[in-house]
């Protein structure tokens, strides 16, 4: 399974900010092309987070912006760094986007998701993850299958840690009723979400199907939020075709006001439990 490359997230962000930088200081592409010895196109490719910069590089531009805060230059510097990072997971041969969401997945102190159709794959037992798989992509083999099972599983082991990340996770009534796999599946399925719901830095709620419309008929979607200033808080959207990903600061604040809109459509942690349970049931008959 090749990897398809591209810009990381990270590369991304780095090229926001110098944009960002250079405009403020009211810099051309081509003055700054002509201190890193590069061409206006290879400016126009760094700020588009498309190639990467050497360390000195960096420190050359952002000496030209006239940027003195040494908390931004180190941030910057962290992000350089981190952007050729070895990848997490290395027997797993990921395209960019998906390696760069895992190790941001598994930096994260947090995750905030709303799921509509079907479970977020950190909640996934083995048997759900193939169906999904299987349904979504009947295209692929026995081996293709198991091999993104395995990822999914594999990314699972950050909830296992000695300090996991906080994860709420806000359900619509329909995930949990949708026989994804057949009932025996689904009723092994719940019990999985039972047994996560009483770890101390797991909480799932429901959305019942009482609430007829609310914030969350939107879509999915899922936030990953880190304490640390230097790793990226990212919004994920998935679509048909691919996932997007949102690191803008704006962007990552409406979808937390939006979480915590739509968590106010939720039962209580208990009663999400309660109506867990009564679903069980429902698969036993």
């Amino acid at each position: 399974m090749a990897t398809r490359q591209g810009p990381t997230l990270r590369q991304k962000k780095l090229g926001t900010e110098l944009k960002r930088l250079r405009e403020a200081a009211g810099v051309g592409q081509k003055d700054a092309a002509a201190v890193i010895d590069g061409t206006q196109s290879k400016i126009s490719k760094l700020e588009g987070g498309k190639v990467r910069l050497r360390r000195l590089e960096l420190l050359a531009l952002l000496n030209l912006y006239k940027v003195d805060d040494p908390k931004v230059t180190e941030d910057l510097l962290t992000l350089l760094r981190e952007s050729g990072q070895t990848q997490y997971l290395p027997d797993y041969d990921l395209r960019a986007d998906m390696r760069e969401m895992v190790e941001l997945e598994r930096a994260c102190t947090r995750v905030e998701a709303f799921a509509t159709m079907h479970l977020p794959g950190l909640l996934q037992i083995a048997e759900y993850a193939s169906a999904m798989i299987e349904g979504l992509e009947p295209s692929l083999t026995e081996e293709e299958v198991a091999y993104y099972v395995g990822l999914r599983l594999e990314r699972q082991k950050i909830l296992e840690r000695e300090r996991p990340p906080q994860v709420v996770c806000i359900l619509d009534e329909g995930v949990i009723r949708r026989p994804v796999g057949g009932a025996a599946v689904m009723r092994k399925q719940l019990a999985q979400l039972l047994e996560l719901a009483r770890k101390p830095h797991v909480t799932i709620q429901v959305v019942p199907f009482e609430q007829a419309v609310y914030a969350g008929l939107h879509g999915s979607f899922r936030t990953l939020v880190n304490d640390d200033a230097n790793t990226l808080d990212v919004v994920e959207v998935s679509t048909w075709s691919k996932a997007l990903y949102m690191q803008d600061a704006a962007d990552v604040e409406v979808y937390r006001k939006l979480f915590d809109e739509i968590r106010s459509s939720a039962l209580s942690s208990r009663q999400s439990a309660e109506l867990i349970n009564n679903a069980m049931r429902d698969y036993e008959e």
